[in-house]
């Protein structure tokens, strides 16, 4: 499985960038081992908490509707392209957003969630499931999470946030339902990013992978003999059009062959 390993150059080096002036963005990159799960000082499993943070009780809001936000797993049969176990944080975690000055009120900030998966054995379809490891649902008590392709939307209560809660526990739950999700996962690696400027950078990234995303499920559908994207509802055995589609297909394939080739 090889659709993602140039975005995850593309994601390294997003996450990397220097500004006009070739300086650092102001953050700096902490990286460190992604804490077992079994050592965290909070409970993280499958149905430890309910999921559900309302907003009166939010300490730290991360995404949404109201900040940019970006939501990718990037998965590859390359296992160099990924580092296993460790969590990159790039701008401030919970405990820095959440300052002195805001702890009555709710801190909103962009964010981005990126888990880098990699697995000798990975397929395509695999990513059925990788995709749904995004959400640490009701993983963490006290920890809401809503996803949309390529966009979350989190938050994080005030019973959490003052439990010292921080986001490399939220890499050790994704990296855990990871790799209960799909065995053919060798190596995870979680990077956060909570600076607007580089959630911002990581936008076009996002844009990207949701296309690649989609012509990598379309394929698996199609194999199936169902096209999600037809308007007609998609089961190609008893279209009356099937024999004008698979030509529009076969005349896309070979053009893009042709790119290829002349590229």
């Amino acid at each position: 499985m090889h659709s993602f390993d140039e975005l995850i150059l593309q994601t390294r080096d997003v996450l990397h960038a220097h500004d006009a002036r070739g300086s650092a963005f102001s953050a700096a990159e902490h990286t460190l081992p992604i804490p077992p799960l079994e050592e965290l000082p909070i409970p993280v499993g499958p149905h430890v908490g309910r999921g559900i943070v309302l907003r009166a009780n939010t300490a730290v809001e991360l995404g949404g509707t109201t900040n940019d936000s970006c939501a990718l797993v990037l998965a590859t049969s390359d296992t160099s392209l990924v580092r296993d176990g460790y969590v990159s944080l790039f701008g401030p975690d919970i405990a820095q957003l959440r300052s002195s000055d805001s702890a009555e009120t709710a801190v909103h900030t962009p964010f981005a969630q990126i888990i880098f998966v990699a697995g000798e054995n990975l397929a395509p379809d695999d990513f059925s499931a990788l995709e749904q490891c995004q959400r640490a649902k009701d993983y963490i008590d006290g920890y809401l999470v809503r996803s949309f392709t390529g966009q979350v939307h989190s938050r994080v209560s005030r019973q959490l946030a003052d439990r010292g809660f921080t986001l490399a526990m939220l890499a050790s739950a994704l990296s855990h339902i990871v790799k209960q999700a799909c065995p053919a996962a060798q190596s995870v690696e979680v990077a956060f990013a909570t600076e607007p400027d580089r959630v911002q950078r990581c936008i076009p990234v996002r844009d990207a992978w949701i296309a690649s995303s989609h012509d990598l499920r379309k394929a698996r559908w199609l194999e199936k003999g169902i096209d999600i994207d037809c308007p007609a509802g998609g089961h190609c055995g008893s279209c009356a059009d099937k024999a004008t589609c698979d030509r529009v297909r076969a005349i896309a394939r070979m053009r893009k062959e042709r790119q290829a080739v002349h590229a």
